[in-house]
């Protein structure tokens, strides 16, 4: 029994490095969504997140904020050789406070109606008691929504992933352009 499960475990510990390896397929850079968020490596050791504007054979072109220019929005181009990772960061954020005064408004005309019909007095003890339960119950039932539409939104998926660093003769990066 235990050379079955010791060879089970071999086999799926042996696959999952296999099939979790991120590619080094290009192709997959260039069909990224314009402006998707990115977090792009370089081998040289920079690293810049920002809004994916293109990518073709040669260059990919991200959408970063400067600090040396007070934050402007630039355009850097990067050759294709220099890139070690691409990362595509997780999808939009969502505000929780939104869930979270969703749940009290709904919450409390709920337990109000509820609690107020239950006690048989509609009005005014009935009402006032059913709707603090019922915002109080909603605070917590949309805040643990909120957080978890949060928490599912920020995935990060390896798109692109170099296997060999490029000759030391080659450029890191092109300029920068603003617009």
């Amino acid at each position: 029994m235990r050379s079955v499960i010791a060879a089970l475990l071999s086999i799926f510990l042996g696959i999952a490095p296999a099939v979790a390896q991120p590619s080094g397929d290009w192709i997959k850079v260039e069909k990224i969504p314009f402006e998707s968020v990115l977090r792009v490596e370089l081998w040289n050791g920079d690293e810049y997140v920002g809004l994916f504007h293109s990518a073709d054979d040669t260059v990919l072109r991200l959408k970063v904020r400067d600090p040396n220019q007070n934050g402007l929005t630039v355009r850097r181009e990067v050759s294709r050789h220099q890139v070690h990772v691409v990362e595509q960061l997780g999808g939009k954020h969502v505000d929780p406070y939104k869930y979270l005064s969703t749940g009290q408004i709904v919450g409390g005309a709920a337990g109000a109606a509820s609690i107020g019909i239950a006690a048989g007095r509609a009005w005014p003890l009935g009402v006032l008691i059913g709707g603090l339960a019922g915002a109080a119950i909603g605070t917590a039932v949309g805040g643990t929504v909120g957080i978890v539409a949060n928490t599912k939104n920020h995935r990060r998926k390896i798109i692109y992933m170099a296997n060999q660093a490029p000759a030391k003769s080659e450029s890191t990066s092109l300029p920068a352009v603003v617009f």
